[in-house]
């Protein structure tokens, strides 16, 4: 009896793989050097923009234009992260925290009014600090851009291409450019 209980059990755990189903929770949209967009962050950037233009009453293209603009400006801003970790650009809470604040204080509310606002908007707190920092890091980036073309050091631009997998007949060829520095 023991031996068939066992055999029951075991069979039944063995089985239980087999009954899992499996369920695709993002995928890759964009291989960009070193890091990825995914489909989630495109899709969440186009619905974000569709939103925003229909509460202000504009025209949108096409959705595939839509979508391939979407997927430029994520490569763009995932580049400047990567670049911003290279020269090892970081941005403390604290710092964070202040320019949270500011932006609360040029809008009039505080930044508890501020969370309730994003609240209501559907977003939370912390993916609102994530993608503040996100800017504070990119507009770092930008600024170090500047200030090396101001020391004669030469920022240009170099065109590459990338493949994105679209489907099994499918393949989208995208540019994708490289940041390059020389000195003059």
């Amino acid at each position: 009896m023991k031996y068939i209980i066992r055999g029951l059990l075991l069979g039944l755990v063995l089985s239980l793989p087999a009954v899992a189903q499996v369920q695709v929770l993002d995928k890759v949209a964009v291989i960009v050097d070193q890091g990825v967009v995914l489909e989630s962050e495109v899709k969440a950037l186009v619905d974000e923009v569709k939103a925003d233009a229909e509460a202000k009453g504009q025209k949108l293209p096409s959705d595939l234009a839509l979508r391939t603009q979407a997927i430029e400006r994520l490569i763009l801003k995932n580049l400047q992260l990567q670049r911003a970790e290279m020269m090892g650009i970081r941005i403390s809470d604290p710092q964070l925290d202040q320019t949270i604040a500011n932006i609360a204080g040029n809008q009039g509310v505080s930044v508890a009014q501020l969370r309730e606002e994003l609240s209501r908007q559907g977003m939370t707190y912390d993916d609102y600090r994530e993608k503040v920092r996100e800017e504070m890091i990119m507009g770092e980036v930008r600024r170090a851009n500047v200030r090396w073309a101001q020391r004669g050091v030469r920022v240009e631009f170099e065109p590459r291409t990338f493949h994105r997998y679209l489907g099994p007949a499918e393949d989208l060829e995208l540019p994708l450019t490289v940041l390059n520095l020389g000195f003059q």
